[in-house]
């Protein structure tokens, strides 16, 4: 049995993550909880899974006899120097493998088989910071399944992770008949796996914490959260319009009482009366409709506003013109030689798994092209703090000479950062805000060559739509590092596909 009561969490500064709801589990669940950065999603999932949680005033009660199994977002750094199968069979780092341990190495093999993993991998002597992202994941999965549990807890499993592991994980999560509760930006996983939806929100400019918990597929939770938005704008827009209906016929018989007050013979005492009393019942229904007006309908966080307005490039312009590039780090090739040209019109995306080589060839081709002064170039990478000054705050890291301070608030409002966040130190913003900020200059710089690596790793999916329709609108020429299926299929013409460090442009 699993069972939330009242759950609810505040920080510090008495902000209300999330207020008092409840909810219940049983098995084949598969709970999404999806929020935008800074929402409490892992916040509430390191309260179910009972991590203690310092920052925050919990209220309400968890009911539960499971077992439960938590995946942090990484891997914890002390464990960088071990070995999978050290991670795999000892608590600690520091720990001893006792010899009976070794038993475990055959359920081991055989749970790598029902996982679709190279058993080999497991006896690997490679440490942990040498893996790449999904196999550090995969890794994590072992280890998760190994120990058995009765409700698993996954925070983020999404990230970092290249095309054929994303599919991996749907597979692990669809397989288990255990309830799994997790956090995810990836729509393609959560449109296959999801069969519920708890959704946290901050409407009204973060004033508003809003909880809800959808019986579902996430697709189903969006259509309905969307087509439950317009018809509250229409109840609200016609009860708006109702109003002030109202309160013209109101001021309109205020009025002529007052008039008629004004004229009334103090010989007509009783007339008097009559219209003063008139005019208190009058009074009292203005008084009434004032208090009870009219629905407002909440604002969205998601409801942000992304437009590139660029002039179009030619189809025939060419952007990037590479013969027999290569790409290697320390004498070691990661790309062996190739050719690549891209035009005006393109919209190319690049895939493959996690270190073959796309960043770096990002980073190589970026340098190449700044030289370039018949086209305006932005460049969105993976690691945004790279390119924060130590002392930035959102305005300040979009200041440039040509760009008002009154351009740069407008453009953040609309992407909902609130102002007292625009003056803030930029590290203390969420990933995601970091991310908008971004997004942010690359418009107000009025870019037409876009290079994005992994654009929509660290944004909600509920504010990926709008990245996609975005960058589907863009009238230059975008080259992106994606491992999001649903923007691959949305927006890009061309793809290119790095494997057994050969480069190759294949069908979408």
């Amino acid at each position: 049995m699993f069972q939330c009561v009242q759950l609810s969490a505040s920080l510090e500064n008495s902000r209300v993550l999330f207020p008092p709801f409840d909810f219940s589990l049983k098995e084949r669940d598969r709970l999404a909880i999806i929020a935008e950065e800074g929402n409490g999603k892992s916040t509430l999932l390191k309260i179910i899974s009972n991590i203690p949680c310092d920052y925050v005033h919990v209220s309400g009660k968890i009911i539960s006899n499971y077992k439960v199994a938590y995946l942090p977002q990484k891997i914890e750094e002390k464990w960088n120097q071990s070995f999978p199968l050290d991670f795999l069979l000892k608590e600690k780092p520091e720990d001893e493998i006792l010899p009976e341990q070794y038993n475990l190495c055959q359920k081991l093999e055989s749970l790598c088989s029902s996982m679709y993993i190279d058993s080999n991998f497991i006896y690997t002597e490679r440490p942990i910071y040498t893996l790449s992202g999904g196999e550090k994941v995969r890794l994590q999965f072992l280890k998760l399944t190994l120990n058995e549990a009765d409700l698993y807890c996954l925070d983020e499993p999404t990230n970092d992770l290249d095309i054929d592991t994303l599919e991996w994980l749907e597979k692990w999560i669809l397989l288990r008949k255990e309830p799994i509760i997790y956090i995810s930006h990836d729509i393609t996983l959560l449109t296959h796996t999801a069969t519920r939806i708890l959704h946290l929100e901050q409407r009204n400019k973060k004033s508003k914490p809003v909880i809800t918990l959808f019986n579902g597929t996430y697709q189903d939770y969006i259509d309905t959260r969307y087509h439950q938005h317009e018809k509250d704008i229409r109840t609200s827009v016609n009860q708006k319009r109702e109003y002030f209906k109202q309160k013209q016929r109101l001021n309109n018989l205020h009025n002529k009482i007052q008039s008629d007050l004004r004229s009334v013979s103090r010989q007509a005492p009783q007339a008097a009366k009559n219209l003063k009393d008139k005019m208190r019942s009058v009074k009292s229904s203005q008084a009434n409709l004032e208090a009870k007006a009219y629905p407002k309908v909440d604002s969205f966080e998601e409801e942000i506003h992304i437009f590139f307005s660029v002039n179009s490039l030619p189809s025939s312009k060419i952007i990037l013109s590479q013969h027999q590039k290569t790409i290697s780090i320390n004498n070691k090739i990661l790309i062996e030689p190739f050719d690549l040209e891209v035009y005006g019109q393109d919209k190319l995306v690049i895939t493959g798994k996690n270190g073959c080589g796309k960043s770096l060839w990002m980073k190589e081709t970026i340098k190449d092209l700044q030289t370039r002064n018949d086209i305006k170039l932005g460049y969105m990478p993976q690691n945004y703090s790279d390119f924060f000054k130590k002392d930035d705050t959102p305005i300040s890291f979009l200041k440039e000479d040509d760009i008002s301070y009154t351009d740069i608030q407008t453009m953040l409002g609309s992407l909902k950062i609130i102002e007292s966040e625009m003056n803030q130190n930029i590290f203390d913003c969420s990933l995601g805000q970091q991310a908008k900020i971004y997004l942010a200059k690359l418009i107000l710089n009025k870019c037409n060559v876009l290079f994005l690596d992994e654009p929509s790793r660290n944004l909600s999916p509920l504010s990926q739509p709008v990245l996609i329709q975005a960058l589907k609108d863009f009238k230059g020429s975008i080259v992106c590092i994606s491992h999001d299926r649903t923007l691959i299929h949305e927006v890009f013409t061309r793809k290119v596909l790095i494997e057994d460090k050969i480069w190759k442009e294949v069908s979408l």
